[in-house]
């Protein structure tokens, strides 16, 4: 068993899966979107955006579009955001499905 796939969590989507839900919710599926989603889906706590900004660096996003596609997947309710008291913004993924807001 891989170090990505844990007795008991649930399976990870493939690329053509994610894009399906994506689409399904009304979002394209751009590469930096689907790179945002893999760092939040790698993460084993919330994110903030710097730390997915530096994450996914070596991509080439920037930071403006970073921001821009957490807070899609927070809209269509595949990531919650949420402010620990400290003024900054973690995102994580609904693990247990899509949050309907």
């Amino acid at each position: 068993m891989s170090d990505v796939q844990r007795k008991g969590s649930p399976r990870k989507p493939d690329v053509k899966e994610l894009k399906d839900l994506m689409r399904k919710l009304g979002l394209r599926s751009t590469g930096a979107r689907l790179a945002v989603y893999r760092a939040l889906d790698e993460a084993d706590r919330p994110l903030s955006h710097g730390e997915v900004r530096e994450a996914i660096e070596q991509l080439g996003f920037d930071g403006a579009t970073i921001f821009r596609n957490l807070n899609d997947l927070v809209e269509v309710g595949l990531a919650s955001r949420s402010d620990l008291g400290d003024h900054v913004w973690r995102f994580e993924l609904n693990r247990e499905g899509v949050s309907h807001r």
